[in-house]
């Protein structure tokens, strides 16, 4: 399935917004076409939320190092 998105594109290595058309086919970008577009929308494909629960992780392993939690992570 092919799908387009218009409006201002956040890309590049410097993240410079540039107007324009963003092509993506079964959910990979295909192309990225420069050109003035009327919109208010942003694209920033670039930014993804790489977020962890290091927290969750010191719970569940609570059993296997109790010596080790949260609070002995956090202050050292």
């Amino acid at each position: 399935m092919e799908q387009t998105l218009q409006g201002t594109i956040i890309y590049g290595d410097d993240f410079e917004p540039s107007d324009g058309i963003i092509t993506i086919e079964d959910g990979i970008i295909k192309e990225i076409e420069e050109k003035k577009i009327n919109s208010d929308t942003i694209i920033a494909p670039c930014f993804v939320n790489a977020h962890t629960h290091i927290g969750d992780s010191v719970i569940k392993d609570h059993l296997i190092f109790p010596w080790l939690n949260l609070s002995s992570l956090l202050t050292g």
